[in-house]
């Protein structure tokens, strides 16, 4: 029942599942759209090394209010993930390429797995088990059900979502979205920007 760009809401435990994009925030309805890069589009790390870098420094680094409301602040700040572990398979180089990359700019920490080396049973039951458990496991191939329960129960979120080298969809993938919502009225009366 969120009004996007007005009503921005949600936690960071078992209120938010997936991606973390709040509801009625900017980046919300994007978590309902499959956006798959050309797979023929020559991959070039340096250019995508420089946008990401470049955009994760001047957007998600930043606290800014997109809903621009004068009765209510709806401030969006954007915490980077401590670690993130991928599923990969070698079909296509290029979509674990743009995953460094991303993990470089934001500085979160990667663990790699490749499904020729690990079962799908060990790699999830590593996880679990281990004392510093990734925040989030990227599916870049497939993973049997088994082990999506073990993950599950471990409290770690799958996120299925296509690499994109597009900055402003990839990067929401490595962050926790946070919202802080102001009242700046009082019986009816907006406060003046002297008053904030």
């Amino acid at each position: 029942g969120a009004i996007v760009r007005r009503q921005p809401f949600g936690g960071w435990k078992r209120s938010s599942v997936g991606g973390g994009a709040k509801a009625g925030g900017p980046g919300y309805v994007a978590q309902f759209a499959r956006i798959v890069d050309d797979p023929d589009r020559p991959f070039d790390a340096e250019t995508l090394t420089s946008t990401f870098r470049s955009v994760w420094d001047s957007h998600f680094c930043t606290e800014h209010d997109e809903s621009g409301l004068l009765a209510e602040s709806n401030v969006l700040r954007y915490m980077p993930l401590e670690r993130v572990a991928v599923r990969h398979d070698d079909e296509r180089p290029g979509r674990l390429a743009c995953l460094r990359v991303a993990a470089s700019a934001t500085g979160v920490d990667l663990d790699v797995s490749d499904h020729s080396r690990e079962t799908d049973a060990a790699f999830a039951e590593r996880l679990a088990a281990a004392a510093e458990r990734p925040d989030r496991v990227r599916l870049i191939t497939g993973l049997d059900d088994d082990a999506r329960r073990v993950l599950h129960a471990a409290d770690i979120a799958i996120d299925v979502a296509e690499p994109t080298g597009d900055p402003m969809l990839e990067l929401q993938h490595w962050a926790r979205e946070q919202a802080i919502s102001r009242t700046l009225h009082r019986h009816g009366r907006i406060a003046t920007p002297a008053a904030r």
